[in-house]
């Protein structure tokens, strides 16, 4: 397990050297207020700034972000839980606004 601290630049954290990085496909093509994340050796999620590739990064063990993961499904950080009818993402759901098929 690494033992980088979180919130250090980018640049500075070696497991992050090489990673392959990915962004909502909700986000649009101007990039707007996005986070990518990037999956690590050991199973570790690190997440950025889209606007700010250099800028600091979390990196979040297997147990941490399978817990966040779940917490957003189940709507505890002030969203709908997934799969509720309208929720954007939600099967039969419209997209975001202005969003052009999925």
């Amino acid at each position: 397990m690494s033992d980088a601290s979180n919130g250090l630049p980018a640049a500075e954290l070696a497991e992050l050297t090489g990673a392959h990085w990915v962004k909502s496909s909700y986000s649009g093509p101007t990039g707007g207020n996005c986070v990518e994340v990037a999956f690590l050796a050991e199973g570790q999620v690190a997440v950025r700034n889209s606007r700010h590739p250099s800028g600091p990064a979390l990196v979040f063990s297997p147990c941490d972000w399978d817990a966040f993961i779940g917490r957003v499904r189940d709507g505890q950080f002030g969203w709908p839980a997934a799969g509720v009818p309208g929720v954007p993402g939600a099967p039969g759901a419209p997209g975001p606004p202005g969003a052009t098929g999925r």
